[in-house]
C-alpha cells in the first residue's frame, strides 16, 4: 500500500519518533496472529511441490514471504525471489539471470535443482504478485513443479485470490497444488497490531478512543495493509481537529500518574547519573581503570528473527513457538545502542588551577551540538532533506557519515534524552528529495526514509536549547 506523506506536524504533534503506520518502520515484527500457522505449513514439508498463498492486497502476503526466506535454513535452501509487478521480462529469463546470469529453458533450471538436490540443498521458487504471470508463465512453474521432487524444488505463489480461478482453468488436477488463504485479524488481534505499530514510534493505544479502535477494525475488516492507512488518517484528523495544530502542534499530554512516574524515574537516574557516572539507560557501562572486551550476544533460538529489507537471507535461528520476527532498525547494525564513554586525557603534572573535569566536558559536548546542528540553522527554511536514521550513540551516526558529503546529522532533546539524527543533502523542492531517495545505499533505504523540511528541523533544535 501506497505510503502517506510524512507530515512533520503530525509526528511532533503525537511525539513519535517516526510514522508508525508506513508501510516500512525501523525495529518492525512480523506479526504472528493469523499468519503463524501459515508461516509453520509453509515450512514443512508437503505433498505438492507447488504452493500458493492467497490474500487481498494489504493482507501481509510479501512480510509472510520474507519470512519464510528468513526462516529457512541457509546451509540446506536455495531461494530464489521473483516479483511479477516490478519486473516484466519473461519469467525463465528471470529465474535464469538469478541462477547463472543468462537465459535458461525448463531442462536447464531442472538440472540445475538437481544438483543442488545432490548436495542435500532444496530450491525454494518464490514468486511476489503471482495473479500478474501470464497464463503460459504459470503453466512453466507448474511444469517446474512436477518435473521434481518436492525434496529438491518447492514453487511458492504469493498472489490475490482471481489467481485461483485462473489455476483451476489451466491445471485441471487439483492435487497438484495447495492453496492457503490467509484471514483478516479480529478486534482483539487488530487492538494487538495497533499497540505493536504505536510501540515503535514511541506511542501507545491512547492515541485512540475505543471507538476509533472499532472504527478501525470495521472499516478495514481486519487486514494489515487498511488498518495503517485508516488509522493514519484517524490520527491526521484528530490533529487537525486541534485548534493549535496549524500554528504550533502541541505534544499529546501525558496522563498525570505516567508523568509523575517519569518525574521520579528522572530524577533518581540523574542522581545515579550524577554519582557514579551510569550511561543512560540501553547503554553499557564502560570502566576506563579496568576496560572489558565488548561482548557479543548469545544466540537464543527463541529470540525473533531478523528480516533483511532487501529480501536476501540470513544465517538466523527457527522461528520460536508464539514469538515475533523481527527486523533490527540500521542504528543496531551500525553498532547498537551502546552510548560511547567520554575520554579525557590526564595531563603529566597536574596543573594546581585546573577548571572541573566535568565542566571541560560539558563545555565540549556543547560546541559539539552547535557545530552539528549550525549547518541545519543556515538552511533556507522551505528546503527539505532526507532523514535516514536516528540513535542515541553519537559515535553510530559518525560512523554512518563516512558514507559521503552529503550525509550530516543534528542533535535533538527526546524526553530528556539526546538524539543524534542523521540526513541526506539538501533539495529545493520535495519532489527532488523523494527522488534522491531511490538512489540512496540498499541498507539505508531499508529503514524507510523519508523527506522532511528544513523548518522542521530547525525548530526541533531550537525547542531542545
Amino acid at each position: 500500500m501506497a505510503r502517506a506523506p510524512v507530515d512533520d506536524a503530525y509526528l511532533e504533534y503525537y511525539g513519535f519518533t517516526q510514522d508508525p503506520f508506513a508501510e516500512r518502520v525501523s525495529g518492525l515484527r512480523f506479526f504472528l496472529a493469523r499468519r503463524k500457522e501459515v508461516l509453520e505449513q509453509l515450512q514443512r514439508p508437503s505433498a505438492q511441490s507447488l504452493q500458493i498463498i492467497v490474500g487481498p492486497k494489504g493482507s501481509g502476503k510479501t512480510l509472510l514471504r520474507q519470512a519464510l526466506v528468513a526462516t529457512s535454513n541457509k546451509q540446506s535452501t536455495q531461494s530464489l525471489v521473483i516479483n511479477a509487478s516490478q519486473d516484466t521480462r519473461p519469467l525463465l529469463e528471470q529465474i535464469g539471470q538469478i541462477l547463472n546470469g543468462y537465459p535458461c529453458t525448463l531442462e536447464l533450471i531442472l538440472t540445475h535443482v538437481e544438483r543442488h538436490a545432490q548436495q542435500g540443498r532444496v530450491t525454494y521458487l518464490m514468486v511476489d504478485d503471482a495473479h500478474q504471470l501470464k497464463d503460459s508463465e504459470l503453466i512453466s512453474l507448474q511444469q517446474l513443479a512436477l518435473g521434481s521432487q518436492p525434496s529438491a524444488l518447492r514453487v511458492f505463489l504469493f498472489a490475490e485470490s482471481r489467481l485461483v480461478t485462473r489455476l483451476k482453468s489451466l491445471i485441471k488436477d487439483q492435487s497438484l497444488y495447495q492453496i492457503l488463504e490467509l484471514h483478516p485479524y479480529d478486534l482483539a488481534q487488530t487492538r494487538a497490531y495497533l499497540s505493536q505499530r504505536l510501540a515503535l514510534a514511541g506511542g501507545d493505544l491512547s492515541c485512540f478512543t475505543d471507538e476509533q479502535i472499532d472504527y478501525i477494525h470495521q472499516a478495514s475488516a481486519g487486514w494489515p495493509g487498511a488498518i495503517n492507512q485508516i488509522a493514519r488518517e484517524e490520527l491526521t484528523e484528530g490533529l487537525y481537529d486541534t485548534p493549535q495544530a496549524s500554528s504550533n502542534p502541541p505534544r499529546r499530554t501525558l496522563p498525570w500518574i505516567h508523568a509523575l512516574a517519569l518525574t521520579i524515574l528522572g530524577i533518581t537516574l540523574a542522581a545515579l547519573f550524577w554519582v557514579k557516572e551510569i550511561p543512560w539507560i540501553g547503554s553499557l557501562t564502560q570502566s576506563e581503570s579496568q576496560p572489558t572486551p565488548e561482548k557479543q550476544p548469545e544466540l537464543n533460538p527463541d529470540a525473533p528473527i531478523d528480516i533483511n529489507g532487501n529480501g536476501q537471507r540470513l544465517p538466523l535461528p527457527q522461528v520460536a513457538e508464539g514469538e515475533p520476527i523481527v527486523r533490527d532498525p540500521l542504528a543496531a547494525a551500525a553498532g547498537g545502542e551502546t552510548e560511547h564513554a567520554l575520554k579525557t586525557k590526564s595531563p603529566a603534572t597536574p596543573k594546581p588551577v585546573a577548571p572541573p573535569a566535568s565542566t571541560t566536558s560539558s563545555s565540549k559536548a556543547t560546541s559539539g551540538v552547535t557545530n552539528a546542528n549550525q549547518w541545519y540553522l543556515t538552511q533556507s527554511a522551505s528546503h527539505y532533506t532526507i532523514q535516514l536514521v536516528a540513535s542515541r550513540s553519537e559515535q553510530n551516526i559518525q560512523t554512518l557519515l563516512q558514507q559521503g558529503q552529503q550525509y550530516r546529522y543534528f542533535v535533538k532533546q527526546q524526553q530528556g534524552q539526546k538524539f543524534y539524527v542523521l540526513t541526506y543533502g539538501s533539495f529545493s523542492s520535495q519532489q527532488a528529495a523523494q527522488a534522491a531517495i531511490r538512489n540512496l545505499p540498499a541498507a539505508l533505504r531499508t529503514d524507510t526514509p523519508w523527506v522532511r523540511s528544513f523548518s522542521g528541523i530547525q525548530q526541533e533544535i531550537q525547542q531542545g536549547r
